[in-house]
C-alpha cells in the first residue's frame, strides 16, 4: 500500500514548459536526457569542428527515426579519430551490432566508455536487445522468462514486474512498466558512478551521493534541500543568514539574495552552475571542489528521478479503485514495491553500490 505521508516535491528538472521524458530502448533513459541535465550539447560539439550534417544524421539515428548506414558509421569513425579517441574505445562500440544509442552518444560526447557507470549502462542497454525483440514479436511471456533468466537484468526486475510483462497483450500496455524499470537502471547508474568517484577519491565519505538521498532521517527534503544542507554544514552555517554572511563571500564580493538561498534551503530551486562556481571557489580548497560538483550533478539526476516517480505516482493516484488502475500498474508502487521514493532510494541504492563494488576488478 502507497504512504499516506505527504510525498516529497521535486522540482522541475530543466528550465521552461514541462516536456515529456524519452526512453531509449526497453528501459532506459534516453541519452539526450541525461546531455541536456549536466550541459552537454551535442550538436555544438560537432557543429563547432565542421560536422553539423553528420549530428543531424545521427540525431536521427539516436530517436531511432533511421537505422545507421555504413557510411554514417565511417563518417563517424573519422570524427572519432580526429578528436583522439582511441582504435581501442572505437573498436569495443564498432565490433557489436547494432549499434546502439547509448553507445553512439557516449563516443560523440567524448565519455569513457570503460568507466563503471557508463559500462553499466551499456551493458544493460546491450543485453535488453533479446528481450526487445521477443517484445516487438509480442511474446511477452518469454520477453519476461529472458530477463529473469538474464544475470544483470534480473537484478532490475523483480516479481511483479515479470508477471506484468508475461501476461501484456501489446506494447503500449506495458510503458508504465517501462517507466518503472527505467527508474530502477538509472539509480543502478547513479551508484555505479557514485562508485567511480569515491574509488578515485577515497576520502570522499561526506561527498558520497549518499549525502543528497532521501530519506526518512530528513523527511520531506528532497536532493536540493540536502545539498543546500551540506553546503551549509562545510561552512558551518547553521542558518540562511550566517550562510549569506560568510567572510568568504564578503571577501569575494559575491553576493546571493536571500529568496533566492531560501528557495535553495526548501529545496524548490537549484543554484545555476554558473552561480556554484563562485560559491565553490571562495569557500573550497580547489582539491575539494570536485566534490562539491560530484554532490551537485547527484542531487541533479536524483531530482530527474524523483520529479519522473512523482509524476507517475500522482496519475496513478488518481485512478485508484478504477479500471484504469490496473492499466497503470506497477504504479503507484515504485521499483520492487518500494511504497515511497525515500525507502526506494535507501534500500536500492545501496544494493546497487554494493552490487557494483562486488564487480570491480
Amino acid at each position: 500500500m502507497v504512504s499516506q505521508e505527504k510525498m516529497m516535491k521535486f522540482c522541475l528538472p530543466f528550465p521552461g514548459k514541462p516536456v515529456p521524458i524519452q526512453l531509449s530502448g526497453l528501459m532506459m533513459l534516453h541519452p539526450f536526457v541525461l546531455h541536456k541535465l549536466i550541459g552537454v550539447n551535442l550538436r555544438s560539439f560537432m557543429s563547432n569542428n565542421g560536422h553539423e550534417g553528420l549530428y543531424k544524421r545521427l540525431e536521427q539515428v539516436l530517436l531511432s527515426r533511421r537505422e545507421p548506414t555504413r557510411e554514417l558509421l565511417d563518417e563517424l569513425l573519422y570524427f572519432l579519430l580526429s578528436q583522439g579517441i582511441t582504435d581501442e574505445t572505437i573498436n569495443i562500440v564498432f565490433n557489436d551490432s547494432p549499434v546502439l544509442p547509448w553507445r553512439l552518444a557516449m563516443l560523440g560526447s567524448g565519455w569513457d566508455i570503460e568507466a563503471r557507470s557508463n559500462a553499466f549502462l551499456l551493458h544493460v542497454e546491450k543485453q535488453c536487445l533479446e528481450a526487445q525483440r521477443l517484445i516487438v514479436e509480442k511474446r511477452f511471456k518469454d520477453a519476461a522468462i529472458y530477463m529473469a533468466s538474464d544475470p544483470l537484468l534480473a537484478q532490475i526486475v523483480w516479481p511483479q514486474a515479470l508477471e506484468l510483462l508475461a501476461s501484456a497483450k501489446d506494447i503500449v500496455s506495458i510503458q508504465p512498466l517501462q517507466a518503472s524499470l527505467m527508474l530502477e537502471t538509472q539509480l543502478g547508474h547513479i551508484a555505479a558512478w557514485d562508485l567511480d568517484f569515491c574509488r578515485m577519491n577515497p576520502n570522499c565519505r561526506s561527498t558520497s551521493v549518499r549525502t543528497v538521498l532521501p530519506s526518512s532521517v530528513h523527511k520531506g527534503k528532497n536532493p536540493y534541500a540536502l545539498y543546500f544542507t551540506w553546503l551549509r554544514n562545510e561552512i558551518g552555517a547553521k542558518t540562511i543568514d550566517s550562510f549569506l554572511d560568510h567572510k568568504a563571500f564578503l571577501e569575494n564580493d559575491l553576493i546571493i539574495g536571500r529568496t533566492t538561498a531560501g528557495e535553495w534551503n526548501r529545496g524548490s530551486r537549484y543554484p545555476h552552475p554558473s552561480i556554484l562556481k563562485k560559491i565553490t571557489g571562495a569557500i573550497f580548497a580547489e582539491e575539494n571542489q570536485p566534490g562539491a560538483w560530484h554532490l551537485y550533478w547527484g542531487a541533479r539526476y536524483l531530482n530527474l528521478l524523483g520529479y519522473m516517480a512523482e509524476r507517475c505516482t500522482e496519475l496513478a493516484a488518481l485512478y485508484m479503485g478504477s479500471e484504469q488502475e490496473r492499466k497503470l500498474a506497477p504504479w503507484p508502487m515504485l521499483p520492487f514495491r518500494y511504497s515511497n521514493f525515500e525507502e526506494w532510494c535507501q534500500n536500492r541504492y545501496q544494493f546497487w553500490y554494493d552490487f557494483h563494488n562486488k564487480t570491480v576488478n
